[in-house]
């Protein structure tokens, strides 16, 4: 039942190991449990023995599993749980191979020097077979290795449990150190001190059962987080859906925010424009109404109704120009995605007529210093504009209450280190101290 039992889980993981070959601990374990099962064989081939030779053969041939099951221990305890000390594994691995080598090497084996019977007896219900011999004294080097194991197992669980996987310590830990003590009772049967047979398959069988048991712990929460992480994933997709649909709205309220702003800067200007619209306007009205008068004379002296309708046509040209750099200014929607050859001069001016009136009525003295013959730069000319007009407003702002003889603007353009360099100066206040971290403050 051992035997089968640690065989089924053998090749439970064995197929875990080969979907992941990255982790060689479930490889280990299955070498640990298929070790085991072997051990379970022998010793129950070794209790239903007839002769002697048969005997002397199981216990020289049962070497090789107990080999095997001690070194994939020791290994599965420096992998697994990170822990044991390195020179002990190194110690118990080197002694046991050394055990395993003397055992071929002597003519019984390394447990007896010689074994010269079987006395059988009732067991469980069953008749049994224990050796009657001579044990070998180099039998202690394989007594020396299961001390040296149980050390090893008692160290490794003592860090595990002060690193605070205490339910690991005691599941895989405590079974280990108890196989190991239960494992002494080998030496004892050896040496004639107690009359049982051999089960190392019940020791070690529950090692591989606890083993077995928290690896599948661990496949469990494995399996669990995967769950999670998948409905974590589906979570944040559906974030990334929002935050896309969100980035999109953001967006449209940023243009909302643009327009509006250019319409506030126009509505402070209303003054201004009004007085540009209606200069023009009134011009072509008054050299509409002379034109009129000529022609209801029957002598029209043609040179100067031709001048009055130059007059007209120039005055209306004015009034486009204005409406059109209005029109552009509160243009709603994205701002132009390509970019013109602009003079920075150019729209330094044409900002100036726009204030011209509001700049007049604030008794705002504004001189000029462009430098002739700039490079023109790739921009766009309504953003430019604006940025223009905020300057011109802010710094109007800022001269309220200064006298009015105080109240003067410089605007300068000139090429500096391969740029071109714009600036508004004002004779303002300035800033309040205590206001000077919100400056960069949306809406400030």
């Amino acid at each position: 039942m051992n035997a089968t039992a640690c065989l089924t889980l053998a090749g439970f993981y064995c197929v875990v190991w080969s979907k992941q070959r990255e982790n060689s601990v479930p490889l280990l374990f299955s070498c640990s449990a298929i070790a085991a099962a072997a051990i379970a064989a022998f010793e129950l081939a070794m209790m239903h023995a007839e002769t002697v030779e048969q005997y002397q053969a199981l216990v020289r041939w049962i070497h090789v599993p107990v080999w095997a099951l001690i070194v994939s221990f020791v290994i599965f305890v420096r992998l697994y749980l990170h822990a044991g000390r390195l020179w002990l594994a190194w110690s118990i691995c080197g002694l046991r191979t050394l055990v395993l080598i003397l055992n071929f090497i002597f003519t019984s084996s390394i447990n007896y020097r010689q074994i010269t019977g079987l006395r059988q007896f009732s067991w469980g219900g069953e008749i049994i077979s224990v050796p009657i011999g001579v044990a070998n004294p180099w039998g202690l080097l394989s007594s020396v290795s299961l001390l040296l194991l149980l050390i090893f197992f008692v160290d490794a669980t003592i860090t595990v449990w002060r690193r605070g996987d205490r339910r690991r310590a005691l599941v895989v830990g405590g079974s280990m150190i108890l196989g190991a003590i239960v494992a002494w009772h080998v030496p004892l049967v050896i040496w004639g001190i107690i009359d049982i047979p051999f089960f190392l398959c019940f020791a070690y069988s529950g090692i591989v059962v606890a083993m077995g048991y928290e690896l599948s712990s661990d496949i469990t929460r494995a399996a669990q987080l995967a769950r999670k992480l998948k409905a974590s994933q589906a979570a944040l997709r559906k974030s990334e859906q929002d935050m896309e649909v969100a980035a999109l709205e953001a967006a449209r309220q940023r243009q909302e925010l643009t327009h509006l702003a250019r319409v506030t800067s126009l509505g402070e200007l209303s003054s201004s424009l009004a007085h540009e619209l209606t200069h023009p306007l009134t011009a072509i009205l008054s050299n509409a109404q002379a034109a009129q008068r000529f022609l209801a004379n029957d002598d029209v002296d043609l040179n100067e109704l031709r001048e009055i309708l130059n007059d007209i046509v120039a005055e209306d040209q004015r009034a486009g120009e204005v409406i059109h750099r209005l029109r552009s200014l509160l243009k709603k929607g994205e701002p132009q995605k390509h970019c013109d050859d602009v003079d920075v001069n150019e729209v330094a001016r044409d900002v100036l007529k726009l204030m011209r009136n509001d700049l007049i009525n604030q008794n705002v003295t504004v001189d000029t210093d462009l430098a002739q013959n700039l490079p023109a730069i790739r921009a766009d000319r309504v953003q430019l504009q604006q940025v223009v007009l905020n300057l011109l407003l802010n710094a109007c702002e800022a001269m309220t209450a200064s006298d009015s003889s105080e109240r003067q603007l410089l605007i300068t353009s000139k090429l500096e280190n391969g740029a071109v360099r714009m600036s508004v100066t004002d004779r303002g206040g300035g800033i309040p101290e205590e206001k000077l971290e919100q400056v960069f403050e949306r809406f400030f």
